[in-house]
């Protein structure tokens, strides 16, 4: 047997092809439909989105608000010793923000300390 011989016996099996006439019926009426099926409205979706996002950042911000100047309440020289052994061009913001972070750990524990609630004969440590 040949290849030949095995392509013409292949040939007689093949699965015929749909007609042409119901290929284009079958498109028509997915066009049809296609057209007819309502279009996703992505806007609200973007809308609230935004929205959601301007919130998240709004409260990030107000949550984050320091002192009224930059450097009210700054431990001055605390903030220098600090950028003196940081060193390199970004040193004294650096430092700024070691100190700020450190002072809010402070009054947050100060805060703690205070609510917590106290133990009458208890004598203070």
């Amino acid at each position: 047997m040949h290849d030949d011989d095995v392509h013409g016996l292949l040939r007689k099996y093949r699965p015929a092809a749909p007609s042409r006439a119901f290929e284009e019926s079958l498109l028509q009426s997915l066009d049809r439909e296609t057209l007819r099926a309502p279009q996703p409205r992505t806007w609200p979706w973007a809308v609230a989105a935004a929205a959601l996002l301007t919130i998240t950042i709004g409260l990030h911000a107000v949550s984050r608000v320091g002192p009224a100047s930059a450097e009210e309440g700054l431990d001055m020289e605390r903030v220098q010793a600090i950028a003196d052994q940081i060193g390199g061009p970004q040193a004294r913001v650096m430092a700024e923000y070691i100190v700020r972070q450190g002072q809010r750990a402070e009054a947050d524990a100060r805060q703690q300390r205070a609510a917590a609630p106290r133990i009458p004969g208890a004598a203070a440590r």
